[in-house]
C-alpha cells in the first residue's frame, strides 16, 4: 500500500465529514487526540508531501514546503509560489528542526515550588488555565504585563485585542535580535524622515546599483528573492564597511570605511549628488569639506566624487543601511543619512529605489513595532515600583537577552506571579512560578504579517506534525481564561476560530490572489500557505 496520502484516505481515516475537508491541508487540529480521535495516529503512519507553512524563525515570514513521514520531518524547502522568498531559504530555517527536537523541551504544564528551585510539579491544563483565570480576576489590567517576542504575529494581535477588551494592560514586544538587528533604529529613521514608523522596502530585485552600508544581507528588510534576482540580473554592488561579505567577493567593489562613519560618508555623497542635481537641498547635511570627510571615513575625495556621479547617473539605484552601521551609538544618525541619500537621488517610490510599505491588510491598527532596551528598562522600573504584579512571557528569554544593567532578574523578586509560555526550560522559565509550554512553529497554527514583500502578504502557519508533547497554544490558554467575561468583545472560542475569522477579513481585499467564497476561505488559506495580492503594490515595471 502506498504511503502517499489522498484526500479521501485522509477523511476516511480521520472519521470526518465533508465539512472538514479543509483538514487535508491542515494535517488535523492542534489538540489532535481531544478534537479528532485517531487523527494523530493516522498522521504518524503516513507520508505527507509538500505541506505549506511558514518558517517562523524570524519576522520575514518566508514560505515553507515540508514533507513528513510517520510524524517526522524528512525534508523542507522554500515555497516557490510564496511572494516573500520565492522558494529561497536562509540557514536560519534549519533551526526549526533543532527546536522541534531540543532536549530542553518541556513535556507539559508544571508548577515550580520556588523560583529557581528546579523543583517542577506536573499539573494538568485545567489547573494551568485556572491560574490565568485567577490572574485576570485578581489584578487590574494595569498590573498585568505581557512580554512578547517577535513571533508569532497572530499572538501579538490577539494579546493587543485582549488588552483593549479588558481595559488595557502592558504589552511589550522585545528581542535582543531586533535590538542588535537595528529594526527599531531603521523604523525610527523612517519615522523621522517620512513620518511613518515602518521598515522601508528596498527594491533590490529591480535595481541596477546597490550602495551597501554595512549589510550582511541577512537583515529582514532585504528580500532574499529580490537579492537573488538582482545578482542574476547583474546589479552592481558597492559595499561600504570594515569587511566584505562573502557573497560580494567577486562582484562590484569594496570601500573600507571606518566603523561609525557611514553616516558622514552618506551625507557627503548626498551633498555631491545634490550638486549634480542642480539643487542645494542636501548640501546642508554636512559642514565638512571633502578632505575632512576623507580623513574621517577613509574614502578619498576623488572616490567620493566618482561614486556620487555613479549614483546620480544610473537610473535604478538604492542605498541600504545594514545592521553593522546601525548598532553603534550614532546608529540612528547613520540610518537617517543613508535613507537621505536615496531622497537626494530622487529615487523614493521609483523602480529599483526605496518605497514606504502600505498598511498591513490584517489589523493595520494594531502596533507590531518591536520594543527597545530602554522600553524594557522602563518596564522593569514599573515592576520595581509595584505597579506591575503579574508578568506573562512568551517568545523571548529576557534573562539571556536583556543586558544585566536592566536588572530583570532582580525585578522578578518584586512580582507576585510569573508565567512562562516557552516550549523550553530556559533561563527565564527557570525563574517562573508556572510553565505553560506552547507548541514549536512546526506544530503551530498562526500567521505572520510579511514585513518585506513586494505584495501585501500574510503568511500562514499550520502544524505539519502532531505536537510531540502535552503542549498547548498560548492563544487557547488566554481565550479560555477570558471566555466567561468577554464573549461579546472578544468572540473567539479558540485559536483556530480567531485565525479563521481573521482570514475571512482578508476576503475581497483589493487584488487578492485567493478571493473565494467565505465558507471556503480557510481551505484556500491552507492550500496556498497564506494570503497575498495578485500584483505588486510597487511602481509599474516599465
Amino acid at each position: 500500500m502506498s504511503e502517499e496520502i489522498t484526500r479521501r484516505d485522509f477523511l476516511k481515516a480521520a472519521g470526518l465529514g465533508s465539512a472538514a475537508a479543509v483538514l487535508l491541508s491542515s494535517c488535523g487540529k492542534v489538540d489532535f487526540d481531544k478534537l479528532y480521535p485517531g487523527l494523530g495516529q493516522f498522521l504518524n503512519e503516513r507520508k505527507l508531501p509538500g505541506l505549506k507553512t511558514t518558517c517562523g524563525e524570524c519576522p520575514a515570514g518566508c514560505g515553507l514546503l515540508v514533507t513528513t513521514n510517520r510524524g517526522q520531518v524528512v525534508s523542507f524547502e522554500g515555497n516557490p509560489s510564496h511572494p516573500v522568498n520565492r522558494g529561497i531559504l536562509c540557514n536560519r530555517s534549519q533551526l526549526a528542526l533543532e527546536k522541534l527536537n531540543h532536549p530542553a523541551r518541556l513535556r507539559g504544564p508544571s508548577r515550580q515550588n520556588g523560583r529557581g528551585s528546579n523543583n517542577l510539579v506536573s499539573i494538568n491544563w485545567e489547573e494551568g488555565t485556572g491560574v490565568m483565570k485567577q490572574a485576570f480576576k485578581k489584578y487590574i489590567p494595569g498590573e498585568i504585563a505581557f512580554l512578547l517576542g517577535l513571533f508569532p504575529d497572530h499572538l501579538n494581535d490577539l494579546v493587543r485585542l485582549l488588552s483593549g477588551a479588558m481595559g488595557g494592560f502592558n504589552v511589550l514586544r522585545y528581542s535582543l535580535e531586533s535590538e542588535l538587528g537595528s529594526d527599531v533604529t531603521l523604523m525610527d529613521a523612517t519615522q523621522s524622515l517620512f513620518g511613518i514608523s515602518r521598515l522601508p522596502y528596498f527594491d533590490v530585485g529591480r535595481t541596477q546599483l546597490v550602495f551597501s552600508f554595512g549589510l550582511d544581507f541577512q537583515e529582514p528588510w532585504i528580500s532574499p528573492a529580490g537579492l537573488e534576482k538582482s545578482l542574476a540580473n547583474g546589479a552592481y554592488f558597492v559595499h561600504f564597511g570594515s569587511r566584505l561579505p562573502r557573497m560580494l567577493e567577486h562582484i562590484g567593489e569594496w570601500m573600507p570605511v571606518r566603523p561609525g562613519s557611514e553616516g558622514i560618508l552618506a551625507a557627503a555623497l548626498s551633498s555631491l549628488v545634490s550638486e549634480l542635481q542642480g539643487s542645494d537641498r542636501f548640501q546642508a547635511l554636512t559642514q565638512l569639506d571633502l578632505e575632512d570627510t576623507a580623513l574621517l571615513t577613509g574614502v578619498s575625495a576623488n572616490k567620493m566624487k566618482r561614486l556620487a556621479r555613479l549614483f546620480f547617473e544610473i537610473p535604478g539605484k538604492v542605498a541600504i543601511p545594514g545592521r553593522a552601521c546601525m548598532d553603534s551609538s550614532n546608529g540612528l544618525e547613520n540610518a537617517r543619512a543613508i535613507l537621505g541619500l536615496n531622497t537626494a537621488a530622487r529615487n523614493l517610490g521609483k523602480r529599483g529605489g526605496i518605497f514606504i510599505t502600505p498598511d498591513s491588510p490584517l489589523y493595520p491598527e494594531l502596533s507590531h513595532r518591536p520594543g527597545t532596551i530602554a522600553e524594557l528598562a522602563a518596564l522593569v522600573k514599573r515592576i520595581n515600583c509595584g505597579q506591575i504584579k503579574a508578568l506573562l512571557i512568551h517568545g523571548v528569554d529576557p534573562m539571556v537577552e536583556a543586558p544585566r544593567w536592566v536588572g530583570f532578574k532582580e525585578a522578578l523578586q518584586n512580582l507576585e506571579l510569573v508565567i512562562s509560555f516557552s516550549p523550553y526550560f530556559n533561563e527565564t522559565s527557570q525563574l517562573a512560578d508556572y510553565l505553560l509550554p506552547d507548541h514549536t512553529p512546526l506544530e503551530s497554527w498562526g500567521y505572520q504579517k510579511a514585513v518585506n514583500s513586494e505584495r501585501l502578504a500574510v503568511s500562514g502557519l499550520r502544524p505539519v506534525i502532531p505536537p510531540r508533547y502535552n503542549t498547548r497554544p498560548t492563544a487557547n490558554v488566554l481565550l479560555e481564561a477570558v471566555s466567561d467575561g468577554f464573549a461579546t468583545t472578544l468572540p473567539y472560542k479558540n485559536e483556530e476560530e480567531f485565525l479563521q475569522k481573521s482570514v475571512a477579513e482578508l476576503l475581497g481585499k483589493r487584488g487578492a490572489a485567493q478571493v473565494i467564497e467565505p465558507e471556503e476561505s480557510w481551505k484556500g488559506w491552507l492550500e496556498e500557505g497564506g494570503w497575498w495580492e495578485k500584483t505588486s503594490w510597487l511602481a509599474p515595471l516599465g
